[in-house]
């Protein structure tokens, strides 16, 4: 109590003061305006604070903490500062607190002011600090690292930070962080700087709540700051689906710059509430049972999906569907084989729809082989967007029947079945074999065509290339020939253009063997008539008399040319001509002639020369005197007749016809033919010198030989240059540049008409491959692929358009159909994996073919495939 006698007091206006004994702070009184009794309270306002660590709550010392008025503006008036004593405590005497006054305490014990919320009371009051605790360690051996400095930052946007704080980690490795903005949501990370003296940068996970962190760092670790969320690639079933109130699977298909850590699922439904849960990776793709506890018919749900990655990163979608109850059995077909159609033993690719009136379907395969086993059991299948899938097997068993089970089933359980038999190489001859080896390359369409018709039928066909309508090729060749002028340019674009288009392949073939076995070369004859003219002689007896085929070359201007026989004459006898049709046409190198024989043929066809461009019989240059060839007496005064007799000889003789054969068994057949193989083959030869078909009925015999389908012989010869460019060709939708492939076909060493050896064109693998090739096969297979659309040079067309066209949509479907054209089912395992690698980016998304990436997929996938040993395989 204290009594004041205060003058004047009437009209002056007076104050109190004294000092706070809590803190000696002085207060003032209100203002005095009247005598009488009046209390004056000091010490009551007081608030006591109490700073702790966020984490480990132990207290704080030596901080200094502000105190704020908050003004009615809502902006703060400093009013004073002090320190925490031992105990991390202050107390603070406030006027007017607990009486509507406002206030507000900030600290800065970890780099960050720390505002409090508004201090309406006294009292206790509890501020804590510190609520990010990051621990330094190093990755090699956990070791704590002490003194580094590390450095806050917000993330502001996608691909912006911005920094906030730095601190030093203690002697325990350790920095604690204000995140003040963490309850709204805000995501921060740490950043470390040259930590192992290599100036480099390290950022830690993304931080969206309080808590301890380990931060470990290594030299060998990627230092870019990831700020890329996951991306979800594929997400079944689609948007807007109707599906079965039995519940049903989600999958999908996310991708990350590094790795996706965890998917949260949440399931809204009308009636049943919220669901929740977390997917689960399986085979690279994450999974989620929708269990019909979730689920309402009648309803429309709700479905987001969250995808979060090592540091923190999220995406989300959200998706609606339609529940139905649903009794409705799926659809299920087969479109590419029908029961008991023929497969080879290498494998098949099998392919159909299955659909259904909701927007899920499973379909599982399974594959049965009698003496393998169940070589495909209980595959899940994956359906495209228009319902297509696809199935590839491959290792069967030869004569076996392969039996394959299809079950389609829908959400509600609903299912349909297909069994399929096909049956394995039972024809006398292997299908891919046939098209390996009688035609330019295989297609679809021959596919198609020799399931349909089996191989015994289709060897028949081609035998008989005069049955086959091929006037929609001579018209297609017309064009290309239509505006060209340069004869030459017209003979190579027909060769090529025949080679990869008509339908009468093994005519071609056979065309193409003639025109290498009678060799010449047109940079020394010079004039393309000779050689267009040899050309079609050959090819219209290309399955027809040996003999005559003798007759043609003998009688050619081109082969006269070559071997310089125009100029021989009874004087001066040209024996280069004589030597090479035993050597080489006919009876092979020293088999039974010597060289008197040699130099009694050179004489007997002295006076065969040209004229005018064609063949000539000279008889003032003819030698018409007596002649022994192979100990066979020539008459002398025959004149022409001489040569004929000697190309009968030639044609009759057992040498000739082992010697034809062996060639046209190691061009079918094997580089290194079997000796009974060759003997069956001459036997036959032998037997129909007569016929008028005696090539055909030779090569029939090769064709259902088992030597020809012994698995031994399945891709076991190299593609000739002229193979390997026309069978592109064939296979995939190459727009083609006749003159630019002229010039590929050089590159590879396969000038057409200009082969300076009378050898002719290699066939042997010896021959034909070394690294030289391959590197020209590899560029001019990726020039193919990636060249830009021009009329200039040979490019791709559009091979996602191209696929879809074939009725092939699913990752299966594009593998599987390249590996059966290409490959002839020739892959390995890791072969497969490697393409199924390129179309889904390392497995971490979900190959779309309707996708804007996809071309670009196929074209990779592509080269990869033409550069495989497989593929320069017939």
């Amino acid at each position: 109590l204290a009594d004041f006698q205060l003058p004047n007091l009437p009209g002056q206006l007076y104050s109190l003061k004294s000092t706070s004994l809590s803190d000696g702070r002085t207060w003032s009184s209100d203002p005095i305006s009247k005598a009488g009794p009046l209390s004056f309270v000091i010490g009551n306002k007081l608030l006591d604070v109490s700073l702790f660590n966020a984490i480990d709550n132990k207290t704080l010392p030596n901080i200094k903490v502000s105190a704020y008025l908050r003004m009615p503006d809502n902006s703060l008036k400093w009013v004073e500062n002090k320190i925490t004593n031992t105990n991390g405590q202050v107390s603070f005497d406030l006027k007017g607190l607990g009486s509507g006054s406002k206030y507000a305490l900030s600290t800065r014990p970890y780099g960050i002011t720390i505002l409090s919320t508004n201090i309406l009371k006294t009292g206790q009051f509890q501020i804590h600090a510190g609520a990010v605790e990051v621990t330094l360690r190093k990755k090699s051996d956990g070791s704590l690292i002490q003194d580094q400095q590390l450095y806050l930052y917000e993330r502001v946007s996608l691909n912006k930070i911005q920094w906030l704080a730095t601190s030093t980690t203690d002697q325990n490795g350790k920095v604690y962080f204000d995140s003040p903005k963490l309850a709204s949501g805000k995501t921060y990370l740490i950043r470390g700087k040259n930590i192992f003296g290599n100036n480099q940068n390290y950022y830690s996970q993304w931080i969206t709540s309080k808590g301890r962190f380990n931060f470990i760092v290594s030299p060998d670790d990627p230092h870019q700051l990831d700020t890329e969320p996951p991306k979800f690639n594929h997400f079944y079933p689609s948007n807007n689906a109707t599906l079965a109130d039995k519940g049903f699977e989600l999958k999908m298909k996310i991708s990350d710059n590094n790795n996706v850590k965890n998917v949260n699922i949440r399931i809204i439904d009308p009636i049943k509430g919220i669901s929740t849960g977390q997917a689960i990776l399986l085979n690279n793709e994450w999974n989620f049972s929708v269990t019909p506890t979730m689920i309402s018919k009648d309803q429309t749900i709700t479905l987001e999906a969250e995808a979060f990655d090592d540091v923190g990163n999220k995406s989300k979608v959200s998706y609606q569907y339609s529940i139905i109850n649903d009794q409705e059995k799926p659809t299920l077909t087969i479109s590419s084989h029908e029961n008991g159609d023929q497969v080879d033993e290498h494998g098949f690719l099998l392919s159909g729809t299955t659909f259904d009136n909701t927007g899920y379907i499973k379909l599982i395969a399974t594959v049965t082989d009698p003496l393998k086993g169940k070589i495909i059991d209980h595959k899940e299948l994956e359906i495209g967007i228009n319902h297509r899938w696809a199935l590839l097997a491959k290792d069967l068993s030869r004569g076996q029947n392969i039996k394959i089970n299809l079950e389609s089933t829908d959400s509600a359980g609903n299912v349909t079945n297909i069994q399929l038999l096909l049956s394995v190489m039972t024809d006398n001859a292997s299908m891919i074999q046939l098209i390996n080896r009688i035609t330019f390359g295989i297609t679809p369409e021959l596919l198609k065509e020799l399931r349909e018709i089996g191989a015994d039928n289709f060897i028949s066909q081609q035998l008989h290339p005069e049955l086959i309508d091929d006037s929609a090729f001579e018209q297609q060749l017309s064009k290309i020939l239509a505006n060209e002028t340069d004869p030459f340019q017209k003979l190579h674009f027909s060769q090529v253009a025949r080679a990869t288009s008509s339908k009468r392949q093994l005519l071609e073939v056979m065309t193409q063997f003639w025109e290498s076995h009678f060799s010449t070369d047109l940079g020394k004859v010079r004039r393309v008539s000779n050689e267009e003219q040899e050309n079609n002689l050959f090819r219209q007896h290309a399955l027809g008399n040996f003999r005559d085929l003798l007759q043609i070359s003998a009688s050619s201007p081109a082969m006269l040319i070559y071997l310089d026989n125009k100029d021989s004459n009874k004087d001066e006898p040209n024996e280069n001509y004589a030597r090479e049709l035993m050597e080489l046409h006919t009876l092979g190198v020293d088999n039974g002639y010597t060289s008197k024989d040699i130099a009694e043929v050179a004489r007997v066809f002295t006076g065969w020369s040209v004229r005018n461009a064609s063949f000539y019989f000279n008889p003032n240059s003819h030698d018409k005197n007596e002649k022994i060839v192979l100990g066979t007496v020539i008459p002398s005064g025959l004149g022409i007749s001489e040569g004929e007799i000697v190309l009968d000889l030639l044609a009759e003789h057992e040498a000739t016809a082992s010697f034809i054969c062996t060639k046209l068994l190691t061009t079918f057949v094997s580089d290194t033919p079997e000796s009974n193989d060759v003997k069956h083959c001459a036997t036959d030869f032998l037997a129909y010198t007569n016929d008028d078909k005696q090539i055909a009925r030779v090569l029939e015999g090769i064709f259902k030989s088992t030597s020809f389908s012994n698995s031994l012989n399945f891709h076991n010869k190299i593609k000739t240059p002229l193979e390997f460019i026309a069978g592109l060709y064939r296979q995939l939708p190459v727009s083609v540049n006749y003159a630019k492939t002229r010039t590929r076909l050089s590159d590879l060493g396969m000038p057409l008409f200009y082969y300076s050896s009378p050898t002719g064109w290699p066939e042997k693998a010896k021959d034909l491959i070394n690294s030289n090739q391959i590197m020209q096969r590899w560029k001019i297979t990726n020039g193919t692929l990636f060249n830009n659309p021009s009329k200039w040079v040979n490019h791709l067309l559009e091979p996602n358009t191209f696929l879809i066209n074939k009725g092939v949509e699913t990752t299966e479907g594009v593998i599987g159909y390249l590996f059966e054209i290409l490959l002839s089912h020739d892959y390995s395992d890791l072969e497969r994996n490697e393409a199924l690698s390129i179309l889904t980016n390392n497995n971490t998304e979900k190959f779309d073919i309707y996708d804007s990436n996809a071309e670009e997929k196929i074209r990779n996938l592509m080269a990869l495939m033409l550069q495989l040993p497989a593929y320069q395989l017939q």
